[in-house]
């Protein structure tokens, strides 16, 4: 009877040993799934404890297996490289460690990070505002987040749908530089792409014109621009033809215009000036006093001949009109030159109006001097010469 005994603790404890024998290998711990760079993903782990044969590591996308690959029992770490992996997506892969016809497996998520949106431009720029636009990248991504920095500054923070393709900014400073980044998400994972942009400089208001009395000058002034000014560009421009193009420093906020016609209209055009960029106009219209509160009408003498004389008038508010008349329509007419050749002309005109009855007296004055073309012979010859007002 105890030899039989003894049998049978010897019959339990090989039992025991082949079970052991048979018992699972250990799993692999630590497992990660990073990418190495935009085309590569490296999965790596730390070894279980005991004895394995190999490896065999698997990629997935969703429930489709990518990969199956087995692997020597030496290696922590795998780097799949030779597949076409797409940015964004998210994988699974496994790492099963395996001993006979048993194995262990664990596994963990991993994906490339996105790209960054392509083409990205400012599509349009106000005083206040600025709006972004760009193309989708390639691969996927759960949405965009859109900064808006003033240097190192975070301005305004959006984030926006995966299907977005514009972004606007408004209440900004005008003629101010700003940054615009465009960060493509996934998971906890970004890309980002960058652009400057730059709003409009804000024009001028209170645009005023006096002529403070002078028959021979106006005085411009207007309210500074608010947010960045380099400089302000005023104009002075008369019937059409910019007569002046002056600069001023950011700091003055009039100008006097000098040498001018009296009794002249005249319009006045400011623009602000920031890096190259041009804000809207702002326009204003003044007039020079009158010479002793008279009306001066501006007239360039065409053509005398013993008849009749031609002459083309300019009103003060700019309207011309040609002016024939016989010599017997004109009285007190005076033509007279000086040893340069120049002639002055002092006219009083009788003009008939086709659209009324009666005959209207027109004075007429010429301030400035024309220049005679020809000689006296030949005035003479032809009967008459062309005169350009100087």
């Amino acid at each position: 009877m105890q030899k039989d005994k003894t049998k049978e603790k010897g019959l339990y404890r090989n039992k025991r040993k082949t079970a052991q024998k048979i018992s699972a290998p250990g799993s692999a711990d630590h497992l990660k799934l990073e990418a190495l760079n935009e085309k590569t993903l490296r999965l790596s782990w730390s070894p279980p404890d005991g004895d394995w044969d190999f490896y065999r590591i698997l990629l997935f996308n969703g429930s489709s297996v990518l990969m199956n690959q087995t692997i020597e029992s030496n290696l922590v770490e795998f780097s799949f490289t030779n597949w076409t992996l797409i940015p964004g997506r998210l994988y699974r892969a496994a790492v099963s460690v395996e001993s006979g016809y048993l194995s262990s497996t664990a596994g963990c998520h991993g994906r490339l990070a996105p790209r960054s949106v392509q083409r990205l431009n400012v599509r349009h720029s106000t005083e206040t505002s600025l709006s972004a636009v760009w193309n989708h990248p390639v691969g996927e991504w759960d949405n965009y987040t859109v900064l808006l920095k003033d240097e190192d500054m975070t301005v305004d923070t959006q984030t926006l749908a995966h299907d977005s393709q514009e972004c606007n900014f408004n209440n900004l400073m005008p003629g101010h530089t700003y940054t615009i980044t465009v960060m493509t998400n996934s998971g906890d994972l970004s890309s980002s792409a960058h652009i400057t942009g730059r709003t409009i400089p804000a024009q001028v208001t209170k645009l005023r014109v006096s002529n403070q009395g002078s028959t021979h000058a106006l005085q411009v002034c207007w309210d500074g621009s608010a947010g960045e000014v380099d400089l302000y560009r005023v104009l002075l421009i008369y019937d059409s033809v910019v007569m002046k193009n002056e600069s001023v420093p950011p700091n003055v906020t009039s100008y006097h215009f000098q040498g001018l016609r009296s009794g002249t209209l005249y319009r006045t055009v400011v623009t602000t000036l920031h890096r190259g960029d041009l804000s809207r106009q702002t326009v204003a219209d003044g007039r020079t006093e009158f010479l002793n509160g008279k009306k001066i009408y501006h007239l360039q003498l065409i053509l005398i001949i013993k008849h009749e004389m031609r002459m083309r008038v300019s009103f003060p508010d700019s309207q011309r009109f040609p002016l024939y008349g016989g010599v017997p329509l004109f009285c007190g007419s005076q033509v007279s030159a000086d040893e340069h050749h120049r002639v002055f002309i002092t006219v009083m005109a009788l003009r008939q109006d086709s659209s009324q009855p009666g005959v209207g007296c027109v004075s007429l004055q010429q301030e400035g001097a024309v220049e005679v073309r020809g000689t006296e012979d030949r005035f003479r010859r032809q009967g008459g010469l062309d005169f350009e007002e100087c």
